[in-house]
């Protein structure tokens, strides 16, 4: 087992790891069962007058998230539907003063690609890597001359004795045409970050690097202090912006940042999106922090999750209760999802890539389409999803994960 969830629900990711070793037992055929093409779990089944929707989804969202803009996908904009979902998002939004209204309805629109989850990678750093210089590929480089970075690629190598076990495949350039490139944007529109990258010192940062490639736990406060100046350079960046883009990547490097190292630009990032003023959108890695939580994985190293994060899992909660599941492509998560929402009381959203899930003024929905997956897997599975997490609750009680 290489993963561990939340601190509300320590000893449940091992039932997920569990489940969804029994999950691909049972659900590899291919063939749909009763239910299937619901892509979430706790699909609400008729509209109310204040949620519109094709596809609602209740995710119990408190009184200050009635003017939330909010849109966590697996993927972008792969989609018609989800394309049509976020212009809707973006009208709702307050309008930049220098922006043509009707003629360019996207023009002067502003975005932050936030780009903590991917710099992990080692084709985010390692020239000769693969990826590196692929097009499609977020690197260090576009981080570095769009924002900054405090330290470089060779303190990296360094750090990790030749970028050994860092994270694999690569983020996408949310710039171009796997995100929201081609779609209107004026070409000036993005600004691309990473939190850390731009304030953590050079001892927090191989401190991070090592953690992840040798194991050895840090021995400086893993957390920025609000005289840096840092902070007030990303507020500016934030406050200019309309939109905020988190990418994909590690789920723990992103949570550690914006819930343990930088919380202070989580708490602003949390603010203007409540009030309205701010579009969260999170693909993959970044959809999942922006969610209620961000357990449902078993890739991260667990050396983050324990030692980072102290086994908290909890995300930004952007969209209530509803935590995403990402890149679903059978059935194999959609028992581990069923038992875990039912231990935990997150609704979780399983999303095939293209699809996501958006939250506009109070109203939440699924967008996009699939035929993958089966809200009613543990009925049709003839299984307890209840009697399942009271088991796993007690066996795994006491669970710590490999270090």
């Amino acid at each position: 087992m290489s993963r561990m969830p939340g601190a509300k629900v320590a000893g449940v990711a091992a039932m997920v790891m569990s489940l969804a070793a029994c999950a691909a037992i049972g659900f590899t055929s291919g063939q749909q069962s009763a239910g299937a093409g619901k892509a979430f779990l706790g699909l609400s089944s008729v509209s109310s007058a204040s949620c519109v929707t094709p596809e609602p989804v209740d995710c119990t969202l408190p009184e200050e998230a009635k003017k939330s803009l909010v849109f966590i996908s697996s993927t972008a904009l792969e989609t018609p539907e989800a394309l049509k979902t976020w212009k809707t998002l973006v009208g709702k939004l307050p309008k930049p003063t220098d922006r043509a209204l009707d003629a360019q309805p996207l023009a002067g629109l502003k975005i932050l690609l936030l780009e903590d989850a991917g710099i992990l990678k080692a084709d985010f750093w390692d020239k000769a890597s693969e990826n590196h210089n692929n097009p499609r590929a977020m690197n260090y480089e576009k981080v570095k001359s769009s924002s900054g970075l405090n330290f470089a690629p060779s303190d990296v190598e360094a750090w990790t004795d030749g970028f050994q076990h860092l994270d694999g495949s690569f983020s996408y350039d949310n710039s171009g045409a796997d995100g929201l490139g081609g779609i209107g944007l004026d070409d000036g529109a993005f600004t691309k970050v990473s939190i850390f990258g731009l304030c953590a010192s050079k001892e927090q940062a191989k401190a991070l690097f090592e953690l992840q490639s040798k194991k050895i736990h840090p021995q400086v406060v893993m957390k920025v202090k609000d005289t840096n100046p840092c902070i007030k350079k990303f507020e500016k960046i934030l406050y200019g912006s309309s939109i905020i883009f988190a990418n994909g990547g590690n789920p723990d490097m992103l949570g550690f940042v914006l819930k343990k190292f930088a919380p202070q630009l989580a708490e602003l990032i949390q603010k203007r999106v409540q009030e309205g003023t701010l579009l969260y959108m999170g693909r993959s890695a970044g959809g999942m922090v922006g969610g209620s939580d961000f357990a449902l994985t078993y890739e991260p190293s667990p050396v983050l999750t324990t030692t980072l994060l102290g086994k908290d899992t909890t995300g930004l909660a952007l969209a209530g209760k509803c935590a995403l599941r990402p890149h679903i492509k059978n059935h194999l998560w959609d028992i581990p999802s069923k038992v875990y929402s039912t231990a935990t009381g997150e609704k979780v959203i399983l999303a095939a890539n293209g699809e996501g899930l958006f939250c506009d003024q109070g109203c939440c929905g699924m967008t996009g389409k699939t035929e993958l997956t089966d809200a009613n897997a543990v009925q049709n599975a003839g299984m307890s999803a209840t009697r399942l997490a009271k088991a796993y609750r007690q066996a795994y009680r006491s669970y710590e994960p490999d270090r």
